[in-house]
């Protein structure tokens, strides 16, 4: 009965299961590890807010230019004059003087 039971220790495939836990725990820690890090110092955040906010004012206000952001409330004119379509055209089918 003792040479029929499995003994871990002296097994490879034992030796390799083994090996590979403690592998998956070690890099399980270091994973999350990595995200807390990266979520305290809000590592994605710092990389990706200069580009989603050139997109976001282009989707408001039809430019790329941070100064078209108009400073409080929607009545501001100046994010009206920044956008294509506000701009005075030198050339019309209705030119105005």
């Amino acid at each position: 009965m003792e040479a029929t039971r499995l003994n871990f220790c002296s097994d490879q495939r034992g030796q390799a299961t083994i090996e590979s836990v403690l592998l998956i725990f070690v890099m399980v820690t270091i994973f999350m590890f990595a995200t807390k890090t990266m979520r305290e110092k809000q590592i994605l955040q710092k990389m990706t807010n200069k580009s989603v906010t050139l997109v976001k004012h282009m989707s408001e206000y039809g430019s790329w230019k941070d100064e078209c952001k108009p400073a409080k409330g929607p009545g501001n004119g100046k994010a009206a004059l920044c956008h294509p379509n506000s701009i005075a055209r030198a050339l019309s089918s209705d030119p105005q003087p």
